[in-house]
């Protein structure tokens, strides 16, 4: 679902592809943790973790590739692009992704509870692991994948509207009402 919702929201198929492929990846590193380590990963936390580290970490994903995008459609060359977009948002991915780790790791470490511990670790790490990868790999995807980018864009001139029903509709689109020469 997330994926339909970025494709429309960027009207770009390959961002969608390799946006989700970054936070996937980060999903998946997140709870290889627990395999390597020989720990124990509840079902209920893997559903719980991986839906808020999808829905909060893609925000990260999104604030870069959104600056890269802009500065794209402005020509400028990727390199120059890529900078300006993680210059630009790193602050803002260190403050929630801070955050959201810290808040994570401190429910994880205080609780008593085990799943709910549990949960805390798993979202303050794959936070963690997010962050890593949307400030190091992304931009490298970004450049590596630009050509991609650029060929799966749709038109952004593209506009769905309804006519106008009533006669007086007409005059709010600029129309005349008694010019029938069109």
């Amino acid at each position: 679902f997330v994926i339909i919702v970025i494709i429309f929201t960027f009207r770009n198929v390959g961002l969608a592809v390799l946006l989700i492929l970054v936070i996937q990846g980060s999903i998946w590193l997140n709870f290889s943790v627990p395999y390597f380590t020989g720990g124990d990963v509840f079902f209920l936390s893997y559903l719980i973790v991986g839906a808020i580290q999808m829905g909060a970490n893609i925000d990260y994903a999104i604030v870069v590739s959104n600056r890269y995008i802009t500065m794209r459609e402005k020509k400028h060359g990727k390199r120059e692009s890529v900078t300006a977009a993680i210059n630009g948002a790193l602050p803002t991915l260190l403050t929630s992704g801070s955050i959201l780790a810290c808040s994570g790791m401190l429910i994880g470490y205080l609780t008593a509870e085990a799943s709910t511990s549990a949960i805390g670790i798993a979202i303050g790490r794959g936070t963690l692991i997010s962050l890593v990868l949307v400030v190091f790999v992304l931009p490298q995807i970004l450049l590596l994948g630009d050509k991609f980018i650029t060929k799966t864009s749709f038109n952004k001139k593209t506009r769905f509207r309804v006519p106008p029903r009533f006669k007086d509709d007409f005059g709010a689109m600029g129309y005349k009402h008694g010019n029938t020469s069109d």
